[in-house]
């Protein structure tokens, strides 16, 4: 987007939602910690927002060709994440001196496991990364109806993700 046509309002907006992300995941003392997390929630579902606002400003055509591209983004940025996370899992299981095997058998590779990262997206290697496969499903989902010929700006969305219904 060049610099004429960005919205620096919707910049604004991003930067104050990324703060209250991190105010979600910080721990602070007593009740007030409370309220501030209950009073944060609100970042993520601006940042669903943000990005259909931004895809749904182009036309049909440009939208289908970009959904590819944002997918493949987000996936590299999953898998650096959970490259690190993972690295980060196996240094502490070594200094514990834990067994890797036994943990990644116990924590991945169950059913249970399995089912809650397919459904809810939780992860072992890194369950804060929640938002970014619910991206991906909304962008799937546009993509199925675009080119079912669905008339996005019409019908209403609902992306359900993580107990958590999007709109």
């Amino acid at each position: 987007m060049s610099a004429i046509n960005r919205n620096v309002c919707l910049d604004q907006l991003k930067g104050i939602a990324a703060i209250f992300v991190v105010f979600i995941h910080a721990k602070f003392p007593c009740e007030i910690g409370e309220v501030i997390r209950a009073i944060a929630r609100f970042a993520v579902p601006l940042f669903f927002m943000v990005s259909g606002y931004f895809f749904l400003k182009a036309d049909k055509n440009k939208m289908y060709r970009t959904i590819r591209p944002k997918i493949l983004h987000i996936l590299k940025i999953v898998l650096i994440a959970y490259s690190l996370n993972l690295v980060r899992i196996v240094l502490q299981l070594i200094d514990k001196g834990g067994g890797i095997k036994e943990w990644f058998l116990l924590n991945v590779l169950t059913k249970r496991h399995l089912l809650e990262f397919i459904i809810f997206n939780n992860s072992a290697f890194g369950g804060v990364l929640w938002f970014l496969f619910s991206l991906i499903y909304c962008y799937l989902f546009y993509g199925i109806l675009i080119n079912r010929g669905g008339k996005i700006r019409i019908c209403s969305v609902y992306c359900i993700s993580n107990n958590r219904i999007i709109i």
